[in-house]
């Protein structure tokens, strides 16, 4: 199952792309040496976007609502979003400001974003204690 998402920023329609490659990016573009230190990153920099728009309806915000997250946030962010558009298409080029302008206005997507950021990281698969252990045979 391939995750992507296809957005659209300024009539622009961008594929973002979710992966190992795509963590691998990341991974270069924070100076991470492997995916559970880009895993901790992420997950240091979304729980405070997630606590505050855990309540919103993002099908019926309000005018007013304000969501307050840190600069390091929406940089982290738009990060995530520059590297799954570029694993997708090297040639795709994502412009900061109009990320994080998209970012603030659409909620829902960014949503996703974040589950398809979850889905993409590996998982090793628990092996029973006696795997691979040899079983002596009785008689």
């Amino acid at each position: 199952m391939e995750n992507i998402l296809k957005i659209t920023i300024d009539n622009k329609e961008y594929t973002l792309k979710f992966s190992f490659s795509f963590l691998r990016k990341l991974g270069d573009m924070w100076g991470c040496k492997g995916p559970v230190e880009v895993q901790k990153k992420f997950s240091e920099n979304t729980a405070l976007f997630v606590q505050q728009t855990q309540n919103i309806d993002p099908d019926n915000i309000p005018d007013d609502a304000t969501i307050d997250v840190p600069f390091r946030f929406v940089e982290m962010f738009t990060d995530v979003m520059q590297a799954a558009a570029a694993t997708n298409d090297k040639e795709q080029c994502l412009d900061v400001d109009e990320a994080a302008a998209w970012m603030f206005n659409n909620l829902p997507e960014v949503q996703k974003i974040i589950t398809l950021f979850v889905q993409a990281m590996p998982v090793v698969k628990e092996t029973p204690p006696d795997a691979g252990k040899k079983i002596a045979a009785t008689t």
